[in-house]
């Protein structure tokens, strides 16, 4: 029962910016700020998009759509990263 109220009330994009975090500064001390610049980018988009999405309430229903939508748009975000040469 704790597990289940716990990880229910942490946000997703919340956890993701939490754990890249550390990540992060752990980045920048090792290989420097130019290194991390684009890889940082990606990572502040995909936390505001997991802010965003989940919002959108005409995909609950369907969850052939839910798979197919997440699909579209992992991918696009993928391409979107290597397209830019960042990690």
């Amino acid at each position: 029962e704790f597990r289940r109220v716990l990880f229910r009330s942490v946000p997703l994009w919340l956890t993701n910016t939490a754990i890249n975090v550390p990540l992060f500064a752990a980045a920048a001390r090792l290989k420097g700020w130019k290194f991390i610049r684009r890889t940082l980018v990606a990572t502040v988009a995909l936390s505001v998009s997991l802010y965003v999405i989940p919002e959108i309430p005409f995909l609950m229903d369907d969850l052939f759509l839910t798979a197919l939508f997440g699909g579209i748009i992992t991918g696009a975000g993928a391409g979107i990263v290597f397209a830019c040469q960042a990690t």
